[in-house]
């Protein structure tokens, strides 16, 4: 049997995630320097490497019906695992350590690893030390060899260990569609570059999403729908998808909190305004008769009951997110870049100015912020990749315009 140990990354448990999925092991030990001075960030951070284990980032309180199983990840053995709170390394740190068990080095401060080497050292048994690093692989620190892991960390999973957002991405990026994307011809003949003749391109797509649209003042005919910007986050997360280095694309990304009373919240301003949504509901949270407490309890009370109709489960499950952005894509590396995407020629300086917010509040170690536009020059702007689609299709373009 064997053992693994591990230390918490107070400040941001992926790397601790990351060794207890890539190294195999029979029973793990989480060990926990310094908890009694945790902030309560620290805290949150250790719980949420708790509820990673468990595959699920879903919180209290939601109704049945209403959290989607597609938020979830795979899950691993939790129940193997043993959180281990010290103040301090000493020579009981490592009790029961016997020959061929590993310590992984990714997580914790240098000091610490140091520590702890000393104390595995002081016991005389044979053991394998191991470290993750980029590129999706495992190094044995004994040997000098490295292997590709099999069970890298998926998107889903990093953006909840990073910020504790549970993601609703239903549009994935394909290499089908990407092919198609790769060989579009395109129109600049009207100041933007747009695809050229895009019914045509529609019938040749999986997820032909925005390119066309029905008019119900025509018999529902298809028309092209080139007005909106729909369109650009299909095409960006399929084309990302199409990078060498990219494993997972997603478009129409959503951030929804945990705790089913803070997305209640969200939903209830969502659908309020939103004629077709609010109809579904009873009028009285909606037209403002309550004081802002009191509607906001009732709200969550009339939600929590049970007797809600699978209409209304649709429309909570539409409208639960706090924020959203439009298309990501995660690296082997295990890099996220965050994309928005705008029809426009010469990007806003606000849009250049919330994509790079976005990234580093909720995905501060490892992201990339970017916006995709129509234009034709590709450059950097105030930290921002701001990229014009065609070039997407050049898996290299973010390193060249960083230059």
């Amino acid at each position: 049997m064997t053992r693994l140990f591990c230390i918490f990354n107070r400040n941001d448990p992926t790397p601790t995630a990351s060794a207890l999925k890539n190294v195999a092991w029979d029973d793990a030990v989480v060990i926990i320097v310094g908890h009694s001075q945790f902030s309560n960030r620290h805290k949150n951070n250790l719980m949420r490497l708790k509820a990673w284990t468990k595959g699920s980032g879903k919180g209290n309180g939601w109704p049945d019906g209403v959290w989607d199983s597609e938020w979830d990840w795979e899950p691993i053995d939790h129940s193997s695992i043993n959180y281990l709170m010290i103040e301090s390394f000493d020579e009981s740190i490592l009790d029961g350590i016997n020959n061929g068990d590993c310590i992984d080095l990714t997580s914790g401060t240098k000091e610490q690893s140091g520590d702890l080497i000393c104390r595995a050292v002081e016991t005389g048994i044979e053991i394998e030390l191991t470290l993750q690093i980029q590129g999706g692989t495992t190094l044995d620190l004994t040997t000098g060899i490295s292997h590709n892991n099999q069970y890298n960390l998926s998107f889903r999973e990093r953006i909840w260990l990073s910020s504790g957002f549970v993601i609703d991405a239903p549009n994935q990026g394909v290499q089908k569609s990407a092919d198609v994307w790769l060989n579009a011809k395109t129109d600049s003949s009207n100041k933007k570059i747009l695809p050229l003749e895009p019914m045509q391109l529609a019938k040749k797509l999986d997820q032909p999403h925005g390119l066309t649209r029905r008019d119900h003042k025509n018999d529902g005919k298809l028309v092209p729908n080139m007005d909106h910007g729909y369109w650009l986050e299909y095409a960006s997360s399929h084309l990302l998808y199409s990078w060498p280095n990219v494993v997972e694309s997603y478009s129409g990304i959503r951030l929804i909190q945990p705790e089913f009373a803070n997305a209640a919240g969200c939903a209830k301003f969502a659908i309020s305004n939103t004629p077709w949504a609010s109809n579904k509901f009873p009028s009285k949270f909606f037209d403002n008769s309550m004081n802002f407490h009191k509607s906001q309890n009732e709200w969550l009370t009339y939600l929590m009951a049970d007797e809600l109709k699978s209409e209304q489960k649709d429309i909570l499950r539409k409208y639960v997110h706090k924020s959203e952005f439009d298309t990501a894509a995660l690296t082997k590396d295990g890099i996220i870049i965050i994309c928005e995407c705008k029809t426009s020629a010469k990007p806003k300086l606000r849009d250049i100015h919330r994509i790079n917010l976005i990234a580093k509040q909720n995905f501060p170690t490892a992201s990339v912020p970017v916006l995709v536009h129509t234009g034709e020059v590709s450059k950097m702007s105030n930290g921002v990749c701001l990229i014009s689609w065609p070039d997407l299709t050049n898996p290299d373009i973010i390193e060249q315009i960083r230059q």
